[in-house]
């Protein structure tokens, strides 16, 4: 099979032999335009287009994005599944069919409405005249958005950091040192002190190795970084524990309180990646952060609750979390808050939660 019909397969063995021999085969496109994940996204191959995010490819490349198979895709379920991570990721919400037929359009026409909420919160812009979408969405106006503003807005040493996505550098090479920082800090140092200009790269799934230790709660790696001169998000200086300067980026503005971080985790997961943070959450909370929000299946509850964080849990709760927030997949519901305090045999968090209606 050649690249096309194996991610139309769903054939991962073969994909991944063909790149490894011509790693550009990742954004090879087909005489109609169409790219391999084109092809994953319309056969509903979920396992394959992640794999092909992340070999590198491109996820709004060719005559038309793959989020307009995913969009329009017969299956609600396996729709969202693809759709999360691709938006999560930095694929482009403001997508259109070859006609025009936006992807918001015939998410909601198909009645793909978790697809159609995506899209706008990492911001799809709603036609005022589309009935479709005004129709199926009627709270379209309410959901929240992505804030981007601060997310590359200041460094620890004060003022704007230079960064570009590349520097010039092969981008499997940013890919490589963005993996490592979700878990080998050794490696990722010496990387950057052989290639310095690594610093401020992006990943093609759209993270900065900064952002990547930070949700993998690696708070001396991302202490490293920032030292270094990496962009400091919202999100970054919350997992640092810099109280005072977040207090001061809200105050300045107010919008910073609706930043993700990578893979659209939510802001308030992370005051629970690294260590357990009650005044920070406080802080969030009291500025309007939602504690209900989710991000991959996860509300910063269930952060909280794997790690055992009783003070967070606690304050979320307070605050109108929801002790048995579910999401759903092709693969059916994840699992409740108290679920994963169960698995991670944290035993005091599950009483906890059961004492407040908790269940598994």
């Amino acid at each position: 099979m050649n690249i096309f019909e194996a991610a139309a397969a769903g054939d991962q063995e073969r994909v991944k032999e063909l790149c490894k021999e011509s790693p550009a085969l990742v954004d090879a496109q087909s005489p109609e335009g169409r790219t391999p994940l084109y092809f994953a996204a319309a056969a509903g191959q979920v396992d394959m287009v992640n794999q092909l995010m992340m070999l590198g490819a491109d996820l709004s490349a060719g005559a038309e994005s793959p989020m307009i198979p995913i969009a329009d895709y017969r299956d609600a379920l396996v729709a969202s599944d693809m759709a999360l991570p691709m938006l999560a990721n930095g694929s482009k919400p403001n997508v259109a069919r070859k006609d025009g037929t936006t992807a918001l359009h015939l998410a909601a026409g198909r009645g793909n409405l978790e697809v159609a909420r995506l899209l706008i919160h990492r911001g799809a812009m709603v036609d005022p005249k589309d009935a479709v979408v005004a129709k199926a969405m009627p709270d379209a106006a309410r959901i929240e958005r992505v804030y981007f503003g601060g997310r590359y807005a200041w460094s620890l040493g004060g003022g704007k950091p230079k960064r570009d996505d590349t520097q010039g550098l092969p981008q499997a090479e940013i890919n490589k040192f963005v993996t490592l920082s979700h878990f080998n800090p050794a490696a990722v140092t010496q990387m950057h002190k052989d290639t310095p200009e690594l610093l401020a790269t992006r990943a093609t799934w759209d993270e900065l190795s900064i952002e990547a230790a930070a949700h993998m709660g690696l708070v001396p790696l991302v202490q490293y970084m920032a030292d270094a001169g990496a962009p400091v998000s919202t999100c970054t200086a919350i997992l640092l524990g810099l109280t005072g300067e977040v207090r001061k980026m809200i105050a300045a503005d107010p919008d910073r309180i609706r930043e993700r971080g990578a893979h659209d985790f939510p802001i308030l997961t992370y005051t629970v990646w690294g260590k357990e943070q009650t005044e920070m959450a406080e802080l969030l909370l009291k500025s309007g952060a939602d504690p209900k929000q989710f991000g991959f299946g996860l509300t910063a509850l269930h952060v909280a609750a794997g790690k055992g964080y009783l003070e967070v849990a606690s304050l979320l709760i307070e605050h109108g979390a929801n002790v048995n927030a579910v999401s759903k997949s092709r693969k059916g519901d994840w699992p409740t808050p108290l679920a994963t305090a169960k698995e991670r045999k944290h035993d005091k968090m599950v009483d906890f939660l059961a004492s407040r209606g908790g269940h598994a």
